[in-house]
């Protein structure tokens, strides 16, 4: 005997449910009964792609719930790859900064972009030029910057067949 049993159901699921709501209004007192359900619901871990009646909306993620409603908290400084996806385009992606309601983009310390996503596109670039990039999130004010990230885009193809000139190819694995 081991001592454990397995359980589910609402019963179990309950007890669980109260101690995250209780933990939410220790971290922000002025918080909602609609605001700890928003929070709850955009902080889980999603184990369907849709909301069902089997998993819910997902897995309690009390972590990154409290984060996102502790306005005493600093945010954390995402942290930033960028990868060269074409002659005239670099994508870019970084972390969740639990708690972020957007994250700001700068190429060259110059603000290109405000997005709600943890990616971005940057678009109309010159082939073959070396592009640096950071991030920072924001929840009223901002994060830290994020760790400097940079990427060369794509040379154009010259139209020689490969191995047979001196024309500059970039091969996909």
């Amino acid at each position: 005997n081991t001592g454990f049993v397995t359980m589910s159901g609402t019963s179990m699921a309950t007890p669980c449910a109260a101690g995250a709501m209780a933990l939410l209004l220790d971290a922000n007192p002025s918080l909602t009964p609609a605001d700890i359900c928003q929070v709850l619901e955009e902080t889980s871990v999603k184990l369907t792609a849709t909301k069902d009646n089997k998993t819910g909306t997902g897995r309690i993620n009390i972590y990154d719930a409290v984060l996102s409603v502790a306005a005493d908290l600093p945010l954390s400084a995402p942290t930033l790859t960028a990868t060269a996806a074409s002659t005239s385009e670099i994508s870019l992606s970084w972390t969740t900064a639990p708690g972020a309601t957007s994250y700001t983009v700068y190429r060259d310390d110059d603000q290109i972009a405000s997005v709600a996503t943890t990616s971005y596109s940057d678009t109309g670039l010159d082939p073959e030029t070396q592009y640096c990039y950071t991030v920072k999130a924001i929840k009223g004010s901002e994060s830290a910057t994020s760790n400097e990230s940079c990427a060369t885009t794509l040379a154009e193809d010259s139209g020689e067949t490969p191995g047979t000139g001196t024309g500059k190819y970039r091969i996909k694995a």
